[in-house]
């Protein structure tokens, strides 16, 4: 038996939902089945005394270890956002990809909004979607501060938000191992529509799925993928990066994410995302300009962090797989 950590951040306001409680609790149940420690760390953010109360009574009746930590309560935590964000519209690098960004803005705001996605402002706005990214540095630490204390090392690392609903009954966070297709795919309905496109297109092998995604990626003004069940870039990037990595390297260092809601991985991979909100918005790539023209997203953002730090992430649409957003 082994060991997981489940961080979770953000709102409590929609958790408390019959569906989201049981959702949870069944994610719990599943993980038990398989996990000999379970540890879960609450990054909570603007919740009140009576909430706060309500979640620390319901962990406690899934008999599981936990820790409450209050983001808003804790000034030192909002200086340090503040600090951290104010020096990276300084950053040089940052400077620039938000040049990029904002000279095809417009065009990209009227993609968007036929789509229902949601602007990420670069140089002029707030950063309020990097929030929830620092808490997720903050939780890292007490990760690593608890197994410091308690002689443990975790095997795996979750990342989900409050407001994540998992739809899936046997869905619980684990590292398929050995066959290629699965580690991929993670679940047989990925799976299912992964061999369903390639027999669509005519390919019969994970090179050939992998050479017609380096053929077939996205370019201006186009910013959506035709494949977002099938790109492991979620909708903005057609991912052969990370499934070369995946099929040649023996370290795989997998980072499974549904969308930016739910990711997880082995903790020495999970750990790595302790530096992601210090460096959103900093890496020079190609891929900002031919390709991921909403580069300033969550998801291409985990990405760039991902290529920059061996890390290889699979990003899932949100409707593909699991996850209602509630």
């Amino acid at each position: 038996m082994s060991s997981i950590c489940i961080i979770v951040t953000g709102q409590l306001r929609k958790f408390f939902s019959s569906d989201m409680l049981y959702s949870f609790k069944r994610l719990i149940n599943n993980c038990k089945k398989v996990y000999s420690t379970i540890y879960i760390i609450c990054i909570v953010n603007e919740a009140t005394e009576s909430e706060i109360s309500k979640l620390n009574n319901y962990l406690n009746s899934l008999s599981v270890l936990f820790y409450i930590d209050e983001y808003d309560k804790n000034s030192k935590y909002i200086d340090i956002f503040k600090e951290i964000n104010k020096s990276r519209l300084s950053n040089p690098s940052f400077i620039k990809m938000s040049e990029i960004y904002n000279k095809v803005n417009g065009e990209i705001q009227k993609i968007m909004t036929t789509t229902s996605h949601t602007i990420y402002h670069s140089n002029n706005g707030p950063f309020g979607f990097h929030l929830q990214w620092h808490q997720l540095e903050i939780g890292i630490n007490h990760l690593l501060d608890y197994e410091k204390k308690n002689n443990i090392i975790f095997d795996i690392g979750v990342r989900m938000r409050f407001d994540t609903s998992i739809v899936d009954r046997e869905f619980y966070p684990y590292m398929p191992e050995n066959d290629l297709l699965k580690q991929i795919t993670f679940n047989n309905k990925i799976e299912t529509q992964l061999k369903t496109k390639m027999d669509e297109l005519g390919i019969s092998t994970i090179d050939q799925y992998i050479q017609f995604m380096k053929d077939n990626q996205i370019t201006f003004p186009k910013y959506i993928s035709n494949y977002p069940d099938t790109s492991f870039g979620c909708y903005f990037f057609n991912n052969y990066v990370s499934l070369e990595n995946i099929k040649n390297c023996k370290d795989k260092n997998i980072l499974y994410c549904f969308v930016d809601h739910l990711m997880f991985g082995k903790r020495d991979t999970f750990i790595k995302l302790k530096d992601f909100f210090k460096k959103i918005g900093t890496y020079e790539s190609n891929l900002n300009q031919k390709g991921m023209q909403a580069f300033f997203s969550s998801e291409c953002q985990l990405l760039n962090f991902g290529f920059n730090n061996n890390i290889n992430p699979l990003i899932y649409t949100c409707h593909s797989v699991f996850i209602l957003r509630r």
